[in-house]
């Protein structure tokens, strides 16, 4: 009595398991970025590398679309040249 029909007691638990869950996946990455932090704030040669590998595509996983590149680029061109036209 008083609760809705379509929600049943396994839909409860499951979504008090996924919910904790995240909350462990948000803790642990949180940790792993503090970790990367401290380490690539004390080790500047490392930063470099990892910051070359980025910018030249290096890494697989960092892939940069040339089309949102372009249309970035003519958004920005566009907002910067409004100030002369108004």
């Amino acid at each position: 009595p008083g609760s809705s029909p379509h929600i049943c007691h396994a839909n409860v638990t499951d979504s008090t398991a996924n919910s904790s869950n995240v909350t462990s996946s948000a803790k642990e990455a949180r940790k792993l970025r503090q970790k990367m932090t401290q380490y690539y704030g004390s080790n500047p040669d490392a930063l470099l590398k990892i910051m070359i590998a980025l910018e030249f595509g290096v890494i697989d996983g960092e892939t940069r679309s040339p089309f949102v590149a372009g249309g970035s680029s003519l958004a920005l061109f566009i907002a910067g040249s409004l100030p002369s036209v108004i």
